[in-house]
């Protein structure tokens, strides 16, 4: 095959729009320890973060893909691995590289930056990788989704201009609880390859509807706790915070009535908005104290 397109399918295995789902905890890790005027004097850094980021999704879901070629071959015959257009060796090869190259410039930002990743690609490895494998784990897969996509970022995030030690935990600790939610939307584009491989996820154990009623049902109260977490801390409501709670209610009735209709990269793109939401709003909550 030609060079290139492997690299195309490389690319599809790579799955950009995911890279999407962990840029809001890094905005917000930011946020929350600079100003924006000091951000744009370290426009450096912020790309740094964004490129980071981007190596991180590509070597997680390559070498995730590896592993999950028997699941692909029902779900998305036409990825790499399962067409025979990209050999396992590959794959694994420019993983690793990926997971090199974010490595490499987390140290050039700083060794706090430096360890975090370090963490975070080895429960990357550990979640695809036999004989552990992580995925195969009932609801333990989404434990190291909403912390390699939302607590690990907001941590990075803060890391890069401020230190662990004064770390804003009521933010960070929010995030981990909202993407634990936000991430149950994941298992249901694999639904069928994971019943018939008997991967225990939400859907395959529960079944669409009543996976579907406990999304529904996670993600309000996650959003319950968060508003009672920023009560703990001296939150002073606002108008915004009912605004935003009602959108939320909304958005996620009207994408989970449908949810067994919907392609996969529907699934991703309202992961993605929800974790720009559920952030933005953290920040209002911030502003609000």
């Amino acid at each position: 095959m030609h060079i290139k397109d492997k690299f195309f399918s490389l690319f599809e295995m790579a799955y950009p729009l995911l890279f999407l789902v962990p840029f809001a905890p890094y905005i917000g890790g930011l946020f929350f320890v600079t100003k924006f005027s000091e951000l744009l004097f370290s426009f450096d850094s912020f790309i740094g973060l964004i490129a980071i980021s981007i190596f991180f999704v590509a070597g997680f879901n390559i070498f995730n893909a590896v592993y999950d070629y028997k699941i692909d071959l029902i779900n998305k015959p036409s990825r790499g691995i399962p067409s025979k257009k990209i050999s396992k060796n590959e794959a694994i090869f420019f993983s690793i590289g990926c997971f090199i190259l974010s490595l490499s410039l987390a140290y050039s930002i700083n060794f706090n930056f430096f360890i975090l990743m370090v963490i975070n690609i080895f429960l990357a490895i550990l979640y695809s990788s036999p004989p552990i494998r992580l995925k195969e784990k009932y609801l333990i897969t989404n434990i190291i989704i909403s912390l390699s996509f939302g607590f690990f970022p907001a941590l990075l995030g803060w890391s890069v201009f401020g230190e662990v030690s004064n770390l804003n935990w009521p933010f960070v600790v929010s995030v981990f609880i909202l993407y634990s939610s936000i991430g149950l939307l994941k298992d249901f584009g694999d639904y069928f390859g994971d019943r018939i491989y008997n991967v225990k996820t939400l859907p395959s154990v529960l079944g669409l509807t009543n996976a579907r009623k406990w999304v529904i049902f996670s993600m309000v109260i996650a959003y319950c706790f968060v508003l009672l977490l920023t009560f703990l801390n001296n939150f002073k409501p606002t108008t915004y915070i009912l605004i935003f709670f009602l959108l939320w209610v909304w958005h996620i009735n009207s994408l989970l009535v449908k949810i067994e209709k919907v392609k996969e990269e529907e699934i991703v793109i309202n992961m993605v908005f929800l974790g720009f939401f559920s952030v933005l709003s953290l920040i209002i909550l911030n502003i609000s104290i």
